[in-house]
C-alpha cells in the first residue's frame, strides 16, 4: 500500500492552529463517495537507536516538503 507523511493543521488545547505530522494514504481514497484523502492525525516517531530515528525524521520532512498540508486549502503540493 502507498503511504507518506504529510503535514496535518490540528486545534490545540486553546483553539489556536498547529501542525502535527500525519500519515496519508492516497490509495485508500473513494473519489465517489469523498475527495478527501485518507489520512492520520498524528504520527509517533521512535526507534532503538538514534540514528534510527533522525532517518524517521528525514524521511518525514523530505515528505511534507514534497506533499505539503493534506487538510489546508491553500496547499499547493500534489498529495
Amino acid at each position: 500500500m502507498f503511504w507518506h507523511y504529510v503535514a496535518v493543521k490540528v486545534k490545540d488545547d486553546y483553539g489556536e492552529d498547529e501542525y502535527t505530522v500525519g500519515e496519508c494514504f492516497p490509495a485508500l481514497m473513494d473519489s465517489e463517495i469523498s475527495s478527501v484523502l485518507p489520512y492520520t492525525e498524528s504520527t509517533h516517531f521512535s526507534s532503538d537507536t538514534v540514528e534510527g530515528l533522525v532517518r524517521w525524521l528525514r524521511t518525514a520532512a523530505d515528505d511534507i516538503e514534497k506533499y505539503g498540508c493534506v487538510n489546508e486549502k491553500n496547499t499547493e503540493k500534489p498529495l
